[in-house]
Parts: C-alpha cells; sequence; structure tokens
C-alpha cells in the first residue's frame, strides 16, 4: 500500500500516472486530463528524465 500526503486528487489520476510509467496505453479524455496532469505535477515528472511525459 502506497500513502500519499497532500496528494490534491483523485486515485483514478494516480492510476493513469502508473499505467503510462509503465508503457500501458492510456486514453486521455476532457474527463481525466486535468487530474491527469496535476498528478504529473505533484509527482514531479518532466521531460529532465525522459521524452515523452504529459508535461509537454
Amino acid at each position: 500500500m502506497i500513502k500519499l500526503t497532500d496528494f490534491h486528487g483523485v486515485n483514478d489520476a494516480f492510476e493513469l500516472r502508473v499505467r503510462f510509467c509503465y508503457g500501458i496505453i492510456i486514453t486521455l479524455s476532457a474527463y481525466n486530463i486535468i487530474a491527469a496532469r496535476c498528478a504529473t505535477k505533484y509527482l514531479q515528472m518532466t521531460e529532465d528524465a525522459e521524452k515523452g511525459n504529459l508535461v509537454h
């Protein structure tokens, strides 16, 4: 079990990020793009580590 404090989002957003990191195809839509972007910022995922992150 992973406990993230001060994670302002829903579990679905974090799950999207995990799936993305493991190379599983994810579908972004108007319903989940904001939550996914917020999770990306919280986890400090940038293009510096690897090209293709959702930040850009």
